[in-house]
This record gives C-alpha cells, sequence and structure tokens, in this order.
C-alpha cells in the first residue's frame, strides 16, 4: 500500500475512532433519572426523545405514565438489565400511544407489572421478568379498557408465579370489545413452575403463559385479533392444561415452537381461531378445542399423548353459558397436519360425559405416523360419524426406527429426509430450538431447568 492509500486508510480509522468515542460520551453524559420521576419527566418530553433511567433497585413503585405522541417516546436504562423493579410494582401506561419501555429487569414483582389502560401502538420489549406474581390468577402484562395495537415483543418470562400476558375481557366493561389488534411475538416463556407447587392451598387452576379474553358469554364473541406468532414455550407445567388459553374470538396462534411442556394449546371458547404453523415437542396436552369456525392447519406435534383432542361440550353455538361448561365443536378444519408418535390418540373426538358431540369436522390431508400402540382416531361411541369428513388422511404404523429423534423431532415415516427439513414441510419454518437467542431478552438468558 502506498502512502497516499495508507493516509487513506488512518483518516477512516480517525473518523471512525473520533464518532465512536463521541457517540459513547453522548451515551454516558445524557441525563438519567429516578424512576419516581419518570411520570413527570415523561409529560415534558417530545416526540422521539429517550428518557434514561438511573441503575439501581427499585421497589414498590407506583409508576403512572400518560403520554400522547406522534412518535416513540423510549423509555429505558442506558445499560439493559441495570435497572431492576421489584415487590409491589406497578408500571400503568394509560390513555397513551406511541411509547416504548426496553432493557429493564423486574424482579419477582407482585400484582400486575405492567398494565396497559386505553394506549395504543405501546412496545414493551426486550425486558426480563423473573418469577414475578403472586397469585396464580393474576397477571404480568394485562390489556383493557380498548388497549390495542401495541406489542410485546422480545421478552423474557422466567418462572413465572402468575399469568403472563392477559388480553382482559369484562362484562362489566363492554370497551374491552376494543382490545384489538395487539401482537405477542418472539417473547420466550420458561420454567414455569405447577400452580400446586407455586401455591400448594390453590385450586391449581391458572398460570397460563397466555391467556386472550375472559370466559364469559357476554365476551365470548369479541374479535379480539389477537396474534400470538414466532414465540418459544418451554419446561411449562402450570396448570398441567393451558398454556395459551383462548377465550375470544378471532385470534391467531401461529408459528410458535413448544419444547417439553406439561400443559399444551387449549381453545377454552370463542370461534373463528387459527392455530397454524406451529411445533409442538413432547408438550403433553397437544391442540384441545371447543367452540366453532377454527382452523387448525399444517402443525406438526410430537409426543403428545392426544395430539388433537375434541372433547364433549355443553352449550350451542349462540347460546348462554348456564354454568361453567363448555361450548359444542361446529365447522371445524382440520387439514394438513402431522402427527408423530402420540402416546394415546392422534385426534380424539367426543371423549367425556357432556351431550354435544362434534358436529360438521372436516380432516383433511393430515398425516399420523405411530409406532402401532397408539389409536390414529378415536370418535367415541356418541359421535355421529356422518358428521366428520374424510379427505385424503394418511396413517402410517412405523417401524421404530423410522421415527428416529434429533434434537427438532422424529423424520416423517419411512422418509429419509433430515428431520428439520421435514419439519419445514410441513409449518414452513424452522422451530426454535431450546433456549434459542432469538427470542426473548438479548441481554440474558435463562437457565434451563430439568426437573419441572
Amino acid at each position: 500500500m502506498g502512502k497516499f492509500g495508507t493516509l487513506i486508510v488512518l483518516l477512516t480509522w480517525t473518523l471512525f475512532l473520533g464518532t465512536s468515542c463521541t457517540s459513547i460520551a453522548r451515551l454516558y453524559n445524557v441525563r438519567e433519572i429516578e424512576l419516581s420521576d419518570l411520570p413527570q419527566a415523561l409529560k415534558n418530553s417530545k416526540a422521539g426523545e429517550v428518557i434514561y433511567i438511573k441503575g439501581g433497585d427499585y421497589s414498590d413503585q407506583n409508576i403512572v405514565l400518560s403520554k400522547r405522541a406522534d412518535k416513540n417516546v423510549t423509555i429505558r436504562p442506558k445499560i439493559a438489565g441495570t435497572v431492576k423493579v421489584a415487590g409491589a410494582s406497578t408500571f400503568t401506561i394509560t390513555n397513551s400511544n406511541n411509547l416504548v419501555i426496553e432493557g429493564f429487569l423486574f424482579e419477582r414483582t407482585t400484582g400486575a407489572t405492567i398494565v396497559m389502560d386505553n394506549s395504543q401502538n405501546i412496545r414493551i420489549e426486550n425486558n426480563y421478568f423473573f418469577q414475578c406474581g403472586s397469585s396464580h390468577t393474576n397477571s404480568i402484562i394485562r390489556f383493557k379498557n380498548a388497549a390495542s395495537d401495541n406489542r410485546v415483543i422480545n421478552n423474557t418470562f422466567d418462572g413465572s408465579r402468575a399469568l403472563c400476558i392477559v388480553v382482559a375481557t369484562s362484562r362489566d366493561n363492554p370497551r374491552d370489545a376494543n382490545n384489538t389488534g395487539n401482537e405477542i411475538t418472539y417473547n420466550y416463556f420458561v420454567n414455569t413452575p405447577s400452580v400446586k407447587s407455586a401455591y400448594p392451598k390453590s385450586n391449581g387452576n391458572g398460570m397460563e403463559a397466555i391467556q386472550i379474553g375472559l370466559d364469559f358469554d357476554e365476551t365470548i364473541g369479541y374479535k379480539l385479533k389477537t396474534k400470538v406468532f414466532r414465540n418459544l414455550f418451554e419446561n411449562i407445567v402450570g396448570d398441567g392444561v393451558e398454556i395459551i388459553s383462548n377465550k375470544s374470538s378471532s385470534n391467531e396462534i401461529v408459528q410458535n415452537t413448544f419444547l417439553n411442556n406439561r400443559s399444551g394449546i387449549t381453545i377454552r371458547s370463542g370461534d373463528g381461531v387459527k392455530i397454524e404453523g406451529n411445533y409442538l415437542d413432547l408438550t403433553s396436552r397437544g391442540i384441545r378445542l371447543f367452540g366453532a369456525d377454527h382452523v387448525v392447519r399444517n402443525n406438526y406435534i410430537r409426543g403428545s399423548n392426544i395430539g388433537i383432542s375434541l372433547p364433549s361440550a355443553d352449550f350451542r353455538k349462540g347460546g348462554r353459558m348456564e354454568y361453567t361448561g363448555y361450548y359444542q365443536q361446529e365447522n371445524i378444519d382440520i387439514s394438513e397436519n402431522v402427527i408423530i408418535d402420540p402416546k394415546n390418540y392422534a385426534i380424539q373426538m367426543g371423549s367425556g360425559t357432556r351431550k354435544l358431540m362434534p358436529e360438521n369436522i372436516k380432516l383433511t390431508s393430515n398425516k399420523i405416523y405411530t409406532l402401532g400402540s397408539a389409536t390414529d382416531y378415536d370418535l367415541g361411541g356418541k359421535v355421529d360419524r356422518s358428521r366428520i369428513q374424510y379427505n385424503s388422511n394418511e396413517t402410517v404404523i412405523s417401524r421404530e426406527d423410522a421415527l428416529s429423534p434429533d434434537s427438532r423431532g422424529g423424520t416423517v415415516g419411512d422418509k429419509k429426509d433430515n428431520s428439520v427439513l421435514a419439519i419445514k414441510e410441513v409449518i414452513g419454518i424452522e422451530p426454535f430450538a431450546s433456549n434459542d437467542p432469538k427470542v426473548g431478552a438479548d441481554w440474558r438468558r435463562p437457565e434451563i431447568k430439568n426437573s419441572l
């Protein structure tokens, strides 16, 4: 390299280092505030501003935030994780829009940690929630009162002691019908213990990772359009039934990964829900459905007790919920799913003692691979088989070595394809691996518990 070239390189490095040093200096010279001063600082902030919270431990903070802005105002510590919020602390975001809360460590908070009340375009991003909650029926993040078009993205919920995220519906507040268009994506839900181990005196119910609506017949028809997309759920027990509990209509549960869980996905009530492109590996309860007009398509389910379940029900669509019960399954499209090595049944309908059986169920192009010990279809003695439409489904009783598992599951039947490729053929994407860095907070990773 000649002298001229050397001079150019030196000038380039000088400019780069000067710019970098200037940027670092700016970061460390910006003003930091105490958490208690945040509400007033937010009121005085300008659109596009970043408000930095001074590092430290904060406990029992009741922070009420209200701001309408044309451009995002971001609230964060300078360095992610240096602000720890604990105890009876709550961030209530009310009558606000275009706010970002990122980089906080919420540790063993009690009650509702973040409440979004009549707020829009709020982003809760890159935070770590560690062992939060003090009741199996409380929530860590809650949407209510026309909270719409918000995003919960790239957060970690580790060892939760409450419901992690709840989109609320109340029979006493019709504005909850406008809790619409919220998106829960690229989050990591991990290490949730059983309800009974966390709360020995409880009834064992609760502590779902995500609950979309509450079970009132006045509200299950609310079309909330919540999208649960590309999250990772790992080592979750909770109530042993529901990781995601859907109790409203027109929601999407799409392309999520479930690894080693003792629960499953439940459409408890509501209509028109899409469950598509999910990967469930050793997730005991698989997918359980009640209600009408659902689509269950292109899911890959390995090692569940029951892959897809449509139990007997109590009430017809549009009827009153006269007691705690379930709505009949009607007009359900179950298609192009792959169910591998179920322990009991691949697809079961009409189980239990309730009076109403599934009706107008379409089973199309599903592929079931068993080792011969499980039943592919169990329709029970009361199901009217004329109400079940079969088209191009396939069952393969495979040799044991044909289902040899690797870190992502098993190959399909006698295919020689790598199992990851086989999964991608079904759900269209590669599922997340255990503790995948693409999900959750990027500044702290959980320790995976193997004793749940």
